[in-house]
C-alpha cells in the first residue's frame, strides 16, 4: 500500500511539472493575436513583464494580426512601457495607436479618448504639458 500511495504522490508531483513545461513550449508556438494578447494581459497580471512585452510586439509584427488587434496591443505595450517609464518607447505607440484609430472608422472609436488620456499622461510626466 505504502509503494501505491508513494507511486501516487508521485504522479501527482508531475503534474505541474509538466503543465509548466506544456505553458513554456506554447509560448514559442504561433499563437493567434487574441491569444498572444491575453497572454500579455496575464503575463502583466503576474508581473512577467519581459513576457508581456513578447508577447504585445509579437502581436504588433504579427502579419495576420487585424487593425483592432494592432490597436489594442499597441495600447497594451504602451501602457507596460508607460509603467516602467519607458517614455520614450512608449510614445510612437501611442501616436501609431491614435492615428489607426482616427483613419480607421471601424475600429471602436470609444478607445480614442483612452488613447488620448495616455498620451496626456505620458505628456505630464515627460513635463511637456
Amino acid at each position: 500500500m505504502l509503494n501505491t500511495l508513494y507511486g501516487r504522490s508521485a504522479s501527482y508531483l508531475w503534474c505541474p511539472i509538466l503543465i509548466l513545461l506544456l505553458l513554456q513550449t506554447a509560448h514559442g508556438r504561433n499563437l493567434s493575436s487574441p491569444d498572444l494578447l491575453e497572454a500579455g494581459r496575464q503575463a502583466v497580471a503576474i508581473g512577467n513583464y519581459k513576457e508581456a512585452e513578447d508577447d504585445f510586439r509579437q502581436v504588433i509584427n504579427h502579419s495576420a494580426a487585424t487593425s483592432a488587434d494592432m490597436v489594442l496591443a499597441l495600447a497594451e505595450l504602451s501602457n507596460l512601457l508607460l509603467a516602467e517609464s519607458r517614455t520614450n518607447e512608449a510614445e510612437p505607440m501611442l501616436n501609431r495607436a491614435i492615428e489607426m484609430v482616427r483613419s480607421n472608422p471601424m475600429l471602436n472609436q470609444r478607445q480614442l479618448p483612452l488613447l488620448q488620456g495616455a498620451l496626456g499622461s505620458l505628456y505630464r510626466r515627460t513635463g511637456r504639458v
